[in-house]
């Protein structure tokens, strides 16, 4: 097959012997300016688009080019060029330039971005290369409009060398084998000139570089850190387990950073880690994964306890209930409520008629559950409706219609006379509910983007608050009884993870506040009601993807380079690590 991209905002796919046009693909809205393809782990292979939209998405030609994902606002201005980024032992990653004046990487199994790539005149990007050296680490060149070329690492994305030579901008990049063995970047300039270098091994292993990168532990994840959760043990230690897509998760000593096992059984990267208490082992940790199973791990004993079939992978789609020793996940259209220690399914809840992308639970005063959950898809969706359940019958109490694009997340908030609901939707709202009668109290808008994440601030004796952190867009705080914005956080731009916004209380006063994971390789502290940022942490050279609160008001952070740190957060400025970092 042959595709092709196009100014009409479209790609064509072609049948290469007969000339056939086969299918022509619409998920752009402008013009479409570089294509690719990507080698997967497992074997798959994709297409990546980009375009003047400032989008890129993923086709999979086994399922007749459907979208495999759909980045939005991969960048802030439009993107120009697209390409598979080798990497060791490893599938391809996707790397993309733009006019921003960045080149981006993103794994195109999740949409998630592993790291930021910057020229330092801060110029278009014009040009992007993947290339393999022949110890089989990859390289990704990049051209620019400052008429440089420059070369970073898959493995931590740093810099490792700058090509000049040309007078104006190479707009063209290919690596070339050559028989001998030799690996050359060849580059086409708006000079009308073409160069070839020559790129070797020991580009990549000069003194400097070695001794910069002293500090990458051997118990580091190899893979970006996708999710984090605080774990009590049995003696009142608590650890910190981190999910990745290594496929591993890895328990951590939360006050030394020691490593303190790790525990396998996903053959896909985990996407969610979340902590499970039950009466007779303790803390349990409950893992999703791409691989479509929910693993259960005891803590203390090291082990896998339990492997559940059948979850639909998605982050928001699970959701422990700790006081009742339950899981409930999404497999397609229906909500599962599994019992850990009966090791069984205790009901199955139907009535949805997309795929579930968010659930919740709520337990009632006298212990009953009730079950939240939110459906839709990418294109063309039939129900996004957010569903309530009666979780003893199983029976559903409510239907709650209002957004007309997928939901992807849900949460409750506690009043003192009263339980609300909120859901937050690709049509870039958040609603607020009445869960006793299904009225909708209000709609919350103002993000320019997909809202992903939703998280409620409450503490007894303050009015509740809601965060809702929407993609590459900003994090708003509002006042879920009249609607009312509070702040808008334009400088906390989030990342496109669920897992990038968690509420922790403060080592001083125990107030709540706002952690954010945002695309400048920083993670913002935020006071919710003043908008106040408490704390900035740089993370140079490294995306932070998670964050998550510990029992004793600090915070960890799981970054794309693979590495976790836990710190304190310091009101006032950037926080330090004072922990050694895992």
């Amino acid at each position: 097959l042959v595709v092709s991209a196009s100014s009409d905002a479209t790609c064509k796919v072609w049948d290469a012997e007969s000339g056939a046009l086969i299918q022509t693909l619409t998920a752009h809205f402008e013009p479409v300016n570089s294509l690719c393809a990507l080698a997967l782990q497992d074997g798959k292979v994709l297409v990546a688009s980009a375009s003047d939209d400032r989008g890129i998405v993923l086709f999979d030609p086994a399922k007749e080019f459907e979208v495999a994902q759909h980045i939005a606002g991969a960048h802030e201005g439009p993107v120009y060029t697209v390409c598979g980024l080798p990497r060791r032992n490893s599938g391809d990653l996707v790397a993309s330039g733009s006019f921003d004046g960045t080149a981006k990487v993103w794994d195109p199994t999740t949409g998630l971005i592993v790291s930021t790539l910057t020229h330092r005149s801060g110029q278009r990007v014009v040009a992007v290369c993947g290339l393999r050296l022949a110890d089989g680490r990859g390289l990704l060149a990049t051209g620019c409009d400052d008429n440089s070329i420059r070369l970073f690492d898959s493995e931590r994305f740093q810099h490792v060398v700058s090509l000049t030579g040309h007078s104006r901008s190479p707009r063209a990049l290919q690596g070339v084998q050559t028989a001998s063995g030799d690996l050359l970047l060849v580059s086409g300039s708006q000079d009308s000139e073409i160069k070839l270098w020559e790129i070797g091994v020991d580009m990549t292993t000069s003194k400097d570089k070695q001794e910069a990168s002293k500090d990458a532990v051997v118990t580091a994840h190899s893979h970006a850190v996708t999710a984090l959760c605080g774990v009590q043990t049995l003696d009142g230690s608590e650890l910190l387990a981190s999910g990745s897509g290594d496929n591993t998760l890895k328990l951590w000593d939360a006050r030394t950073g020691a490593s303190c096992g790790t525990l396998e059984g996903h053959s896909l990267g985990i996407t969610t880690v979340q902590a499970l208490e039950l009466t007779d082992r303790g803390t349990v940790v409950v893992t999703g994964s791409r691989d479509e199973t929910i693993r259960v791990f005891d803590v203390n004993k090291k082990s896998l306890i339990q492997s559940i079939p059948a979850y639909s992978g998605q982050t928001n789609g699970l959701c422990c209930v700790r006081k009742l020793g339950l899981i409930l996940f999404s497999s397609d259209q229906d909500v599962t409520v599994w019992d850990v220690a009966a090791a069984k399914a205790k009901m199955v809840l139907k009535g949805h008629g997309d795929e579930v992308r968010a659930v919740c639970g709520f337990v009632q005063a006298d212990n009953s559950l009730t079950v939240i959950s939110g459906s839709g898809r990418e294109w063309s969706p039939t129900d996004c409706s957010v569903r309530v359940f009666n979780g003893q019958t199983g029976k559903e109490v409510l239907c709650l219609r209002g957004h007309d694009k997928k939901v992807n997340a849900v949460c409750t908030l506690t009043l003192p006379n009263d339980v609300l609901v909120a859901s937050g939707a690709d049509d870039r709202n958040v609603m607020i509910w009445d869960l006793a009668s299904g009225k909708r109290r209000a709609t919350l808008s103002g993000h320019n983007n997909a809202v992903d994440c939703l998280v409620a601030i409450e503490s007894p004796g303050q009015k509740p608050l809601l965060a809702s952190a929407s993609r590459f867009d900003s994090v708003r705080v509002w006042n879920p009884l009249s609607g009312e914005i509070i702040h808008v956080c334009d400088s906390a731009t989030p990342l496109d993870s669920r897992n990038a916004m968690r509420v922790l209380l403060s080592a001083h006063g125990r107030q709540p506040l706002v952690a954010v994971a945002t695309r400048d390789n920083t993670v913002d502290v935020i006071e919710p009601e003043s908008g106040r940022v408490v704390s900035r942490t740089v993370f140079p050279g490294t995306s932070p993807i998670a964050v998550a609160a510990l029992a004793d008001g600090s915070l960890a952070v799981g970054c794309a380079n693979g590495r976790t740190t836990a710190f304190d957060v310091v009101d006032g400025g950037p926080s330090p690590p004072a922990r050694q970092p895992a």
